[in-house]
């Protein structure tokens, strides 16, 4: 078997996602896009001053998304 250098690096870096939900400044949570480094856009909104739940569901979506365009 043979293996072209270079393909083992690239499958032992660790997948980060890109969408992560984190605690806003005010006891609400956001979705963050690690791509643009900044709150996350859905339909043309920031995924800002959130439920918990809600914030979820918006980084479960836009993960979908994500990947589906691959």
């Amino acid at each position: 078997i043979e293996h072209s250098e270079g393909q083992d690096e690239m499958t032992d870096e660790p997948h980060l996602p890109r969408f992560l939900v984190r605690r806003g400044a005010w006891r609400d949570w956001m979705v963050w896009d690690r791509h643009t480094k900044g709150p996350a856009m859905l339909d043309g909104r920031l995924a800002i001053g959130l439920a918990e739940d809600d914030a979820r569901e918006i980084k479960d979506v836009l993960t979908k998304i994500y990947i589906a365009e691959g």
